[in-house]
């Protein structure tokens, strides 16, 4: 196994139920969109890249309410 499959299994591993849930999901989408299994590759297009990043900012949005500004009013907790 690629180091950083291991890597990421570790990661994985100490999310609670539903941030695993997560990530999951976010494979299956990945393999569900390539239409092929999941390889090991370390090579990520752009897009790959661009999609993940927005993915990864919802999940943490989900996960993280927002926390007051410094100035009174809202910003994000990130």
């Amino acid at each position: 196994m690629a180091p950083e499959v291991d890597e990421l299994s570790r990661v994985v591993n100490s999310f609670p139920p539903e941030m695993a849930r997560e990530v999951l999901d976010f494979a299956l989408f990945l393999q569900k969109r390539y239409a092929q299994t999941i390889d090991e590759s370390t090579e990520w297009t752009d897009e790959d890249l661009r999609e993940w990043s927005e993915s990864a900012a919802r999940s943490l949005d989900e996960f993280e309410p927002a926390v007051p500004a410094a100035d009174g009013g809202r910003a994000s907790g990130g």
